[in-house]
């Protein structure tokens, strides 16, 4: 396996130094690693590898000032706050994390203030208002950052991706996502927006139960006309 490069929690491998020489005379691989912090410290592999060294330090000196507000305790890394900021920091800075083709691999970046620490995430964003709440960006087409980011419902995340889609229904626009959540509609938002585009009608999209496969409509049949697309 190759070490230098590979990320440790915290930690950064950049390169091998002299190996560490026991008082039994045996040996063992070091490494010189950078923490997000933007300190350096050699560690042990052995140490990175079983997860004994997460940082330099600053993960210990974080658990005591976390504020009080946020209801943490000396295991704040296992609340949902701690964990939407190492996911956020994996699918950006992991080549290796399966999403990050869609946010690193395109520009999406977390702005330094909160590499440096989950501490001053925490000061921007603080605690998740609810349990229906994650983190969200403002602009999809920017990174995480203070004026990037708010905590936010699935309906509210639904309606900033740049893929969705908008009706217009006189004298209103809005969302795909909120015609179904306002019409307390039982089908998924991908049913309705291939119905839209099949030119069903509104109502008929909206409120029609899905159908059986084998009752499905094959390719090429005409459907009504439907409402505005923009």
């Amino acid at each position: 396996m190759e070490v230098v490069g590979s990320r440790f929690a915290r930690l950064t491998v950049l390169g091998e130094t002299t190996r560490h020489v026991f008082p039994s005379g045996k040996s063992a691989r070091q490494f010189i690693c950078r923490c997000d912090c933007g300190t350096e410290k050699i560690v042990l592999l052995q140490s990175l590898r079983a997860e004994n060294t997460k940082s330099c330090g600053c993960l210990v000196i974080e658990r005591v000032r976390l504020p009080k507000t946020h209801g943490a305790t000396t295991n704040f890394y296992k609340t949902v706050e701690y964990r939407a900021w190492q996911n956020m920091r994996m699918r950006c800075e992991n080549p290796n994390s399966t999403r990050y083709k869609r946010y690193g691999g395109r520009g999406i970046v977390v702005a330094d203030r909160w590499r440096k620490s989950f501490q001053n995430f925490i000061d921007d964003m603080g605690s998740r208002p609810s349990p229906n709440h994650s983190l969200d960006r403002i602009n999809p087409e920017q990174g995480y950052g203070p004026d990037n980011c708010r905590w936010a419902t699935v309906s509210e995340q639904q309606n900033n991706r740049t893929n969705n889609r908008f009706l217009s229904v006189f004298p209103h626009r809005i969302s795909a996502s909120d015609a179904l959540r306002l019409s307390g509609s039982p089908i998924s938002i991908s049913t309705f927006t291939v119905r839209l585009e099949k030119g069903w009608e509104l109502d008929k999209a909206l409120m029609t139960p899905p159908a059986p496969p084998h009752q499905r409509r094959k390719k090429g049949i005409p459907w009504p006309s439907s409402p505005q697309i923009l």
